[in-house]
Formats: C-alpha cells, structure tokens, sequence
C-alpha cells in the first residue's frame, strides 16, 4: 500500500492469511483517501502514532524538523491516527498497535488515550496495543 511519506518508495502492507488480515501502516504524514477500503477487513493494524501535537511544538527539535514530522508527508500526530479510526469501519478488528511512537515527542499513554478516545467505549473487543520496538513480546489474538 502507498504511503504519503517523504522518502522514496515507502509502504504499508496488507497481509492475507487464513486467519484474517492484518494492515501495518507506518511512516505516513497524513490518510491518504484510500487507506479506509485497504483496511476494512483487517483483524489486526499495527499504525503509527508518532507524536503529541503538544510536545512536538513544545519539543527540542528545531523548527525545520518539526515542520517536517508535522507535515503531511512526514508522521502522523496521535490525534490524527485516533481520528482515522473513528471515520473508518473496521468491524473485524480485534487489535491495534499503537506503533512508531517518538521517544521525543510521545508518550505511551497519551498515545494509548488517543486510541481509547477513538472508540469511546464501542469496541470494548479490540485490543489496543502498544508496540514498543525495543521490546519483543507474542501476541495471540483469540
């Protein structure tokens, strides 16, 4: 799956098995109008949430490079992953991963709130996740 990203050639896969699909989505700037159809079936998605839109602002990065993250080809805040998912129907998701989050500019639980929000109570049977990519860990979906 094409992703809006501002290196060359960067993309998200889909992966059929026989147990159901699963999306990962990482290195995306923005949702491009596409994306909602790629992952409609998927039992699983792993998607980026990068950064709070706060501490990146307030953040040690210089203004050029906030700009870019910020930008519509660079990562997506935690808002907009959150966002993605309340105007998207996924009625066979079981997990999502909260991934790619900045050791910078994101924390865990703000993230996890973000993904929380997004379902506000409606899908008390999708697993939210977060994938932390110094720590390896099994996940076995029912």
């Amino acid at each position: 799956i094409p992703v809006p990203h501002d290196a060359a050639d960067t993309v998200g896969f889909r992966i059929s098995t026989s147990e159901g699909e699963i999306a990962h989505l990482t290195d995306l700037g923005r949702i491009p109008d596409y994306l909602p159809e790629k992952i409609h079936d998927a039992r699983a998605v792993i998607l980026e949430f990068n950064h709070d839109i706060e501490m990146l602002a307030k953040g040690p990065y210089p203004s050029f490079l906030k700009e870019r993250i910020a930008g519509n080809n660079g990562h997506l805040s935690n808002d907009t992953a959150a966002g993605f998912f309340i105007a998207t129907d996924t009625p066979n998701l079981e997990a999502l991963f909260l991934a790619h989050l900045s050791r910078t500019n994101n924390l865990p639980k703000l993230a996890l709130s973000a993904a929380q929000k997004a379902f506000d109570g409606n899908r008390p049977e999708t697993k939210i996740i977060i994938a932390d990519q110094f720590q390896q860990r099994e996940i076995i979906l029912p």
